[in-house]
């Protein structure tokens, strides 16, 4: 007699889960049909990137400047407008308090994460995005909180 074995994968982290699986857990419903449409691709997407092998040439380094680590900590509070100055090539440790249940958006710097008043969002990013005026908001509320300069 032939036994079956019944294999189950662990549950994937916040950083493992993609776009849509993501949105999902932190309760978006929101989001318009073009937004899950991308997020969906992103999902499918992550599907068909092929391994690395060992005899694959190295990825060359972009251009990016060595930069310095900043930690900022804003408020999400309704009239917040908090502004960041960093430069590309730095390391922005941002952390986003306040006394709501909401979903940190940082536009088209592709990063969300959920917040409420017991955990801030935190973001870990090195800048590589081109020079300008990035806002930081909150998704359900609709409202900006803030903004990411960006300088060369």
């Amino acid at each position: 007699m032939a036994s079956s074995a019944v294999v189950t994968m662990p549950r994937p982290g916040r950083a493992e889960l993609g776009g849509l699986a993501l949105a999902r857990r932190v309760g978006l419903r929101v989001l318009g049909r073009k937004v899950r449409r991308h997020l969906w691709s992103d999902v499918v997407c992550v599907g068909v990137v092929r391994p690395v092998r060992e005899d694959d040439p190295p990825v060359p380094r972009g251009a990016l400047p060595a930069g310095t680590t900043i930690a900022e900590e804003i408020p999400s509070e309704a009239g917040a407008d908090s502004r960041i100055a960093v430069s590309r090539g730095d390391t922005l440790e941002l952390e986003v308090t306040g006394n709501t249940l909401d979903t940190v958006l940082l536009e088209r710097l592709d990063r969300i994460d959920p917040i409420d008043p017991t955990t801030p969002a935190r973001f870990n990013l090195v800048i590589d995005a081109p020079a300008g005026s990035y806002p930081i908001r909150l998704v359900e509320a609709d409202r900006r909180i803030g903004s990411i300069v960006i300088s060369d």
